[in-house]
């Protein structure tokens, strides 16, 4: 699958990042607290995530993967397509709360609805398209 090795890549490259916008932070608290860089990261990591996820064939590795994704092909393709649009939409939402500087609360209460929805969506889907598959 071509697109291991660029997921890889990408989650290096950004949890890198992060680790370095987290090392600059602990350096200097009071200059590098003007936004909130860290959701902005995140939801970029997302967005990305979002992007690779629908090119990934069925694997072992990384995707959706429940049981009834690994049932057929065309399964692991839907959901991977709906959980791909979920996670690019919730980095979306991530970084765009980031950069409008939303309020701790704020960004706590858009992190566990995004996300949420992100996880259980395609969960949901999948099982969905598989009791559909077995008609």
């Amino acid at each position: 699958n071509n697109a291991i090795p660029l997921l890889t890549m990408g989650l290096v490259f950004f949890l890198g990042l992060i680790q370095i916008y987290s090392l600059l932070l602990a350096l200097h608290p009071d200059s590098m607290g003007k936004f909130h860089a860290l959701y902005i990261l995140i939801g970029l990591l997302f967005m990305f995530l979002g992007n690779i996820m629908p090119k990934l064939s069925r694997n072992y590795f990384a995707g959706i993967k429940t049981p009834w994704t690994y049932y057929s092909d065309e399964i692991w393709r839907k959901t991977s397509r709906l959980g791909g649009f979920c996670f690019f939409i919730t980095g979306f939402v991530f970084a765009l709360a980031g950069i409008f500087n939303l309020k701790e609360t704020s960004m706590s209460l858009i992190l566990i609805i995004m996300v949420g929805t992100t996880v259980v969506l395609p969960i949901f889907y999948s099982f969905l398209l598989y009791l559909k598959a077995k008609k």
